[in-house]
């Protein structure tokens, strides 16, 4: 839903699997969603579906389970090569919560500078579907912003794709099981964010949106999104930088417990040589 806009996708379901295909700019598949006995049914499937083009047969953001399995059971069919801008960032929940230690005083002083001046002027809480409106408003606002400051080079940003994949989720909001919450100051939407379960104990933040001109304002959404929503989970995963500097710097500056590598794995048209570099 989220990405969809910039990646194209398509699925396929054939056989209790599911295959997702993108058409973007950088076609791929994702790894076959099925059982891990049924991965070598949905390797096959995709050979297949890329046969006529095999250089085009790249499997995308795959999990090191799935490209330890490829190495294992296809040896020297496939190339596969670390994607580093689409690892995942994952958090210990209580560190982010708390924020405690000399590690996260920063966040603390950020925080402490929001609460000095917006403290009595600020409301935190759920947000419903009436509130959408102003979800879009504020997704217009920062449109235009990164317009004005030209700040639209990373292809995450072209035509604004990913606003239009926020759109998407807002749309779709019974069907799909989230939490969404937002800062309000003085009685206008300054931020949001969106979230789910992943597991049982792992909470996978998806969107962080709001007004980077207010101090603090993203520490604030970050610590009581997840005190509110996920109070008990035990870790959080905030997903990938996509390559982008700023957002790498954020990410880091949390103190990530560990990084979940992403692979990127192409099928190999000459089986004397590997290639030299990836699409």
């Amino acid at each position: 839903m989220l990405w969809s806009p910039f990646e194209k996708y398509h699925y396929i379901i054939e056989d209790d699997i599911a295959y997702i295909i993108s058409k973007g700019d950088n076609p791929h598949a994702l790894m076959p969603l099925a059982s891990k006995e049924n991965w070598a049914q949905g390797i096959a499937f995709l050979e297949d579906l890329y046969c006529e083009d095999k250089d085009k047969c790249k499997i995308a953001y795959a999990s090191e389970d799935f490209k330890n399995y490829i190495e294992d059971t296809f040896p020297h069919r496939y190339n596969c090569k670390t994607n580093r801008d689409f690892y995942d960032y994952l958090y210990s929940g209580n560190d982010l919560r708390k924020l405690r230690g000399r590690n996260f005083s920063s966040k603390r002083n950020h925080i402490n500078g929001f609460m000095s001046e917006f403290g009595d002027r600020y409301e935190f809480r759920s947000l419903t579907e009436d509130d959408f409106p102003k979800c879009r408003e504020m997704l217009s606002d920062w449109k235009s912003d990164k317009i004005e400051k030209n700040d639209i080079d990373h292809k995450y940003l072209r035509k604004q794709f990913l606003a239009t994949g926020l759109n998407n989720l807002l749309n779709n909001y019974k069907n799909l099981d989230y939490k969404i919450s937002g800062i309000f100051v003085d009685n206008h939407l300054e931020g949001f964010t969106i979230g789910s379960l992943l597991q049982h104990n792992i909470a996978q933040i998806h969107v962080e949106k709001a007004n980077f001109s207010i101090r603090g304002i993203y520490q604030v959404l970050n610590q009581k999104f997840l005190q509110t929503e996920f109070p008990k989970v035990k870790y959080v995963n905030r997903e990938d930088d996509a390559g982008v500097e700023g957002l790498r710097r954020a990410k880091k500056s949390y103190n990530p417990l560990t990084m979940i590598k992403k692979f990127d794995i192409h099928l190999r048209t000459d089986e004397n040589e590997y290639f030299n570099s990836f699409k």
